[in-house]
């Protein structure tokens, strides 16, 4: 198997409480050329949005609102209105959290661009992600839409 294949693999064992503790859709994966693979999980009205980003070899952790319970087209705008949010962002401003494992992690992408260097690295910002998702995942579907309002 190749290396993304196991890291997607990887996320997709780490975020299974997503589908089996919190009732959110199975897995769906979109392949987006070269650059990046996301791994999404379904609510009613929102979901989550795990991008495993190949060209900086980090993960990015999104909250997606829903079009009519299916994934949106557009990446942060939809139809006129914002669609995504990343949840580092949506913790602090919307539940005001300072959690220590937030300050270490980008909201958004790097301006400076990451060596391909370990699937160790990659692999432990999973792991931390899922960790922030789970203890948080609850909060952040009781906000619905309000998190997309601004």
């Amino acid at each position: 198997m190749e290396q993304k294949k196991l890291i997607q693999n990887f996320a997709i064992a780490e975020f299974l409480f997503l589908e089996t503790e919190q009732s959110l859709s199975k897995p769906i994966i979109e392949k987006n050329n070269w650059f990046a693979t996301n791994i999404y999980y379904l609510a009613p009205e929102i979901g989550f949005q795990i991008q495993l980003d190949w060209h900086e070899f980090k993960v990015f952790v999104l909250v997606v609102l829903l079009d009519e319970g299916k994934i949106p087209s557009g990446y942060y705008v939809h139809q006129g209105r914002k669609i995504r949010v990343h949840l580092g962002e949506v913790l602090k401003k919307y539940l005001n959290v300072q959690d220590k494992k937030l300050g270490a992690k980008k909201e958004k992408r790097s301006k400076n661009k990451q060596p391909v260097d370990s699937e160790k690295a990659i692999k432990q910002e999973i792991v931390e992600c899922a960790d922030i998702l789970r203890k948080y995942c609850k909060e952040i579907i009781n906000l619905k839409g309000r998190v997309f309002d601004e």
